[in-house]
Order: C-alpha cells, then sequence, then structure tokens
C-alpha cells in the first residue's frame, strides 16, 4: 500500500462507506465498478479495505474498519479506517421549521437539521451558532461561529430573494447550489453543488466565484488560491470525520471539537499521520483504535482531560514488530 497514493485511498474507504450505506443504489454500484476497473491502483486499495474490514472488535456493530498501514519508517506510518454506515444518527435533532428568523446552536458533538421558512435545508455541525434573518427582501444566515451546510430552495417571493451567508470574514451568495461554511478565526467556503459568490468584508476587490468541489480560506485582509477539494470534505454531515494524511496533533485537534472537555496531543507526535474515516458520535472508540495501531498512549487526567502522548518503551518496542 506504500505505493498507492493516498488520494487512492481515501478513495477506497470513502466507497466502502457509500456502498455500505442507506443510500446506496444500483447505480452507485456500477459507478463504484467502473473506478475499480479505471486503475490497477484502485483495485489494490478496494482490495486492502475489503479484506480488513472484518478486522473490526473496536468498534459498535454496524460499524467496520481497515487499518491501512503502509510499508514505511515509524515515523510516516499512516492509519485508515473505513467506517461502515454512518453511526450514531440519534445524535441528530431535526427541526421542521426553523421559521423566518431567531437563533439556532448546537451544543459541543451536537449536530442539528432544520428547514427554513423558503424550504432550504440547513445542517449545523457541533458548536454552531447562527442567526436566522429572513425578511420581505432578504434570505441571510448570519454564522457567529462553527460549521454549517445549506442546500437552498428556489424562492417562492417576486423577486427572488438572494440566500447569503455572512461571517466576519465576508459575505457568500448562493447561486443556486449546496454549499458548507466554516468559520472560526477565518471563513472556509466549500462549494458542493452549484456556484457561490464570495465578497470579504471590507476589501474593494470584486466577488470571486467558487463552483463545485472547489473550497476558499479568506478573512476580511486574505484569501488563498481557489482549492479542489472532494465532497468527501462533508463527511460530518453524516456523522464521519475523514482524515487525509492529516498529522496525528492536527487530527485530535479536530476530534476535540465534538467531545467535551480538553483533548490534546503531544507535539512530538506530529510525524505520525492519519488518514481514513472515523465515527464522530463515539470519540472514545476512535481513541481506542490509535492506541491499538499507533505507538501512542492515551492517558486520561480525569473524564474530561484527556492527553494523546508518546506509548512507553516497551510498546513502541512491540509496535515496530507488526
Amino acid at each position: 500500500m506504500s505505493d498507492i497514493p493516498a488520494a487512492v485511498r481515501m478513495q477506497a474507504a470513502q466507497w466502502l462507506v457509500d456502498l455500505q450505506g442507506p443510500e446506496s443504489t444500483p447505480a452507485m454500484r456500477e459507478a463504484w465498478q467502473h473506478w475499480l476497473n479505471a486503475h490497477p491502483d484502485h483495485a489494490m486499495a478496494w482490495r486492502k479495505v475489503e479484506a480488513l474490514t472484518c478486522k473490526t472488535g473496536a468498534l459498535p456493530a454496524g460499524i467496520g474498519r481497515a487499518a491501512l498501514l503502509p510499508a514505511r519508517p515509524l515515523r510516516r506510518q499512516l492509519l485508515a479506517v473505513a467506517a461502515v454506515g454512518v453511526a450514531g444518527t440519534g445524535v441528530w435533532q431535526l427541526s421542521e421549521q426553523a421559521g423566518r428568523g431567531g437563533r439556532l446552536q448546537t451544543a459541543t458533538g451536537q449536530r442539528t437539521e432544520h428547514y427554513l421558512a423558503d424550504g432550504s435545508r440547513l445542517m449545523l455541525n457541533t458548536q454552531t451558532q447562527v442567526r436566522v434573518q429572513f425578511d420581505g427582501a432578504q434570505r441571510l444566515l448570519a454564522l457567529d461561529h462553527g460549521e454549517l451546510l445549506v442546500e437552498t430552495a428556489a424562492d417562492s417571493m417576486r423577486p427572488a430573494r438572494p440566500f447569503r451567508v455572512r461571517t466576519r470574514a465576508g459575505e457568500m451568495q448562493a447561486v443556486g447550489t449546496r454549499f458548507t461554511v466554516r468559520h472560526e478565526q477565518e471563513t472556509l467556503l466549500h462549494v458542493l453543488e452549484g456556484a457561490v459568490d464570495v465578497r470579504r468584508s471590507g476589501a474593494p476587490d470584486m466577488p470571486v466565484r467558487i463552483h463545485a468541489s472547489q473550497l476558499l480560506w479568506f478573512s476580511p485582509d486574505w484569501r488563498s488560491e481557489i482549492l479542489s477539494a472532494a465532497d468527501t470534505d462533508a463527511a460530518w454531515t453524516r456523522g464521519m470525520l475523514l482524515a487525509a494524511d492529516m498529522p496525528l496533533p492536527a487530527f485530535i485537534q479536530e476530534l476535540a471539537r465534538y467531545r467535551p472537555g480538553i483533548l490534546d496531543c503531544a507535539p512530538e507526535l506530529a510525524h505520525l499521520r492519519v488518514s481514513g474515516t472515523f465515527p464522530l458520535d463515539n470519540t472514545d472508540r476512535v481513541l481506542v483504535m490509535l492506541q491499538q495501531v499507533l505507538p501512542v498512549e492515551v492517558r486520561r487526567w480525569t473524564r474530561y482531560w484527556v492527553r494523546v502522548q508518546p506509548a512507553p518503551a516497551g510498546q513502541a518496542r512491540a509496535y515496530r514488530r507488526v
């Protein structure tokens, strides 16, 4: 597996999730077969994922994992986990109508789904706060912090009101689309379908249009190049966290968004990389998996203070013999 590109490993893991999920169709299976036959790397990655999926045990029923450990030195080991199905759908809370105005928010580890007054669908990720501001002239979501996904509906009013998402970094106007927005210190826009026009706060430049499978980082005084992105970047909407060759400290930081308390990682573990698909609704099980395949120890100081640190020397030597 060491010579198989990381993108192909991720594609194999994602196909496994999709084919075992509730939305699997004959057309999807046919598309998977075309992908499988398109390149020898695809078939090799799939055989590895499929063969190792039965070696679960760390996840509850309905979830499989496949550890794809390439033949590399310890400093560049990869962990790849293919999670089968959608875990923990119980964390979703559905609101039939979010109304024309008001504040919506989620707690740590919570994800909610809402239908807005115009029929648009809104999904909120963990630790998100957004204000819905609909009136006769606009459809506006003011995202204070967190992450959301929007599937816009055609407006029944005439003239049609623009649909916008606003953060402190700027404003995004949908062009018949499906997209995610994440705002912390900066804003990340990822367009899944259609297009979105972006205008930075206070910036004199013209809006930039972001199309499907593209993303953009921006702030009031800076913006990135337009980058390509896979739809799997929105895996949180299906209860999954996807990582592609991510440094372990960055992975732990992302996982920490979904659990209360403090979860951190020793910086000396930055040489370890993580790739794969992980269930968001049981972060303790993800930590168990990390201990089983990486030379790390999960140290629990209290129930709400957890640290991932290097494993004791004896455990690390055992890991090298695997």
